[in-house]
């Protein structure tokens, strides 16, 4: 079964008319990264397809159900289509090239690691797709340009022999894309790898997250003066310091900023050693608006992540009293509401568990008893529709909670699970959150939980061991094999408590 991916929030519509045209309560939305599985795509024009879906999809519970086998329209240009699903009629005639493409009759093997174009197409589309999968020839469409020079595929203006693309030429998705490697080593990565220090002691998730930036900033940008701040990352080789300077290339205040806001940030993702799927969508989620930016920015200069191939030295320092003398006090975290008390208050004992998640930097974090980091990994703590944790479908409050009944229908249903709307929301395993400083019950909430899943996933998407994340009603999102691999494991250990706080 072939799966298609958002490139950007869209919808589904049910008729073939102009979605703003149709009631709303018969649309659909899917976030940007958000994944459905298809029986087929069908091409009606080249703004317009139509599905079949696989299974059944819920963006929001109060919108009814799409079912398994229902035929729904999307325009084919927000979306990653894979070849595979595109549906393949039985008789097709296409008009044959106006000119005959200067090309190798084989495609030779790729010059560049597969990192490369995954995080390159995520944001430079590959246009004008036929309907039987072949791709044609188009015209610049900027004004003035007089529709040269003429393009093709993934931005091609010439083929591997130098030749000029001409109008009329058509060719396949495999030559598309080894057209694309031959340019974009030819142009940018040989570039890169004769100019920049140290580019052979990178990772390939290194000198891809590069690649990306310099397809938006030129090929020269090492050493050009609007470009002194990565220049001296990259020389002194600073990489750890790298993330927090790609994002401050995104054209703050400009109508672009979110956009380029999140190709920077999943190339910061991608450079500390993400895959490049999973770095655009948490990207793609964590921006929203302009306005997320900064913060992340910051976070990424303030506190910047673990990178490869950097090796902080470390100062050794007395060791500390492992077992404090009375209760313990929450950290304080600076522009961040969080708990009034620490577990100690609640009982903390030696063999239970305190997970820390903070929704400004999206994680959660795992200490023992003694204040020991155990492990971190991605979560959300964040509302559909409201910007904090006040409102009936805001953020997770903030203070502090310990894990009641859980709930495993990953055990019970299985890896390959029929679908139901809570496994769809709620994902492999689902806790109920005990509140244990009226966070809840003061604003006028209830049910605040852990959970995976996700409905803005489709189904199966939302049943996938690491699937996209999406907001809740307020509860605490995390990837389902992190629940099973990570938290669970400390719920089942008898006797254990765990406990969870949470900064907003």
């Amino acid at each position: 079964m072939p799966f298609i991916t958002a490139k950007k929030n869209t919808l589904l519509a049910p008729l073939p008319d102009q979605p703003q045209d149709q009631p709303l309560n018969r649309l659909a939305k899917v976030y940007e990264g958000g994944i459905l599985g298809v029986i087929k795509v069908s091409a009606v024009n080249p703004q317009l397809a139509e599905i079949i879906l696989a299974g059944p999809y819920t963006w929001h519970d109060d919108y009814p159900t799409i079912e398994m086998g229902v035929t729904r329209y999307i325009n084919p240009v927000s979306w990653n289509i894979p070849d595979d699903a595109w549906d393949q009629p039985e008789v097709l005639t296409l008009p044959e090239p106006a000119s005959t493409p200067s090309q190798p009759e084989t495609v030779s093997a790729p010059l560049l690691p597969p990192e490369v174009a995954q995080l390159n197409h995520f944001y430079e589309g590959c246009q004008k797709k036929l309907p039987d999968g072949r791709i044609q020839a188009y015209p610049d469409p900027r004004a003035g340009s007089g529709g040269l020079p003429v393009t093709i595929g993934w931005g091609s203006t010439y083929y591997q022999d130098g030749s000029a693309i001409q109008m009329g030429d058509i060719i396949t998705q495999t030559e598309a894309d080894a057209l694309y490697d031959y340019i974009c080593h030819k142009d940018f990565w040989s570039k890169l790898q004769s100019t920049i220090p140290h580019w052979d002691e990178m990772t390939d998730k290194q000198r891809a997250a590069l690649t990306s930036f310099a397809y938006n900033n030129g090929a020269d940008f090492y050493g050009s003066p609007n470009h002194k701040t990565i220049t001296g990352n990259l020389k002194e080789k600073d990489w750890q310091a790298v993330p927090g300077t790609l994002m401050m290339y995104r054209n703050p205040g400009e109508n672009v900023e979110v956009g380029l806001g999140r190709r920077r940030y999943a190339e910061a993702k991608v450079w500390c050693g993400e895959a490049p799927k999973t770095a655009c969508a948490a990207a793609a989620q964590e921006i929203q608006t302009a306005q997320d930016c900064e913060p992340i920015e910051q976070r990424l200069k303030t506190n910047p992540p673990s990178v490869k191939g950097f090796e902080p030295k470390i100062t050794p320092t007395p060791s500390a009293p492992t077992q404090p003398s009375g209760p313990r006090q929450p950290q304080a975290v600076a522009g961040m509401k969080g708990p009034k008390s620490h577990p100690d208050a609640h009982g903390f004992k030696p063999g239970d568990y305190h997970l820390v998640a903070n929704d400004a930097v999206g994680k959660i974090k795992c200490y023992d008893h003694s204040g020991t980091l155990m492990w971190e990994v991605q979560c959300l703590c964040r509302g559909q529709f409201e910007d904090n944790f006040f409102g009936k479908h805001g953020d997770t409050p903030a203070g502090l909670y310990k894990c009641g009944q859980i709930y495993r229908d990953y055990e019970q249903a299985g890896e390959h699970a029929n679908y139901t709307r809570d496994r769809m929301s709620y994902g492999w395993y689902s806790i109920d959150l005990v509140e244990l400083e009226n966070q809840e019950a003061g604003l006028g909430r209830a049910g605040i939980m852990i959970h995976g899943g996700g409905s803005g996933c489709g189904w199966p998407g939302a049943w996938k061991p690491k699937q996209s994340l999406f907001s809740t009603l307020g509860c605490i999102r995390m990837y389902n094999q992190d629940l099973r691999d990570k938290v669970v494991p400390l719920y089942d250990q008898p006797g254990a408590t765990v406990f969870v706080s949470v900064y907003q």
